[in-house]
């Protein structure tokens, strides 16, 4: 339904009223919906970073692309894209 504008004060306002309560039920719907049909979260291993091993993994990521062990977009993207294909690629190798 597209936004009308009215030439006229009154029904602008009451189309803006309509809008707003519109959008409060919906808030009030998710907020019901997320509260009684979500199931409670449990803590997840990703809760937890672990700083030092955040920045070893970075270090090691960051010196095999300085020495050139990498696998190009092109060959990870070729491959991604024989998925479900008779014609399925291997996964491709460093330097490919």
């Amino acid at each position: 339904m597209g936004c009308r504008r009215s030439p006229f004060p009154h029904e602008r306002h009451q189309h803006q009223t309509e809008q707003a309560l519109s959008t409060q039920t919906h808030i009030a719907i998710v907020r019901f919906t997320l509260r009684f049909t979500m199931p409670s979260v449990e803590p997840s291993i990703f809760d937890d970073i672990d700083e030092a091993a955040e920045e070893r993994a970075w270090r090691e990521a960051e010196a095999a692309c300085a020495n050139g062990r990498v696998i190009s977009h092109e060959a990870v993207t070729k491959c991604l894209l024989s998925w479900g294909t008779h014609d399925e690629l291997a996964p491709p190798t460093v330097g490919s």
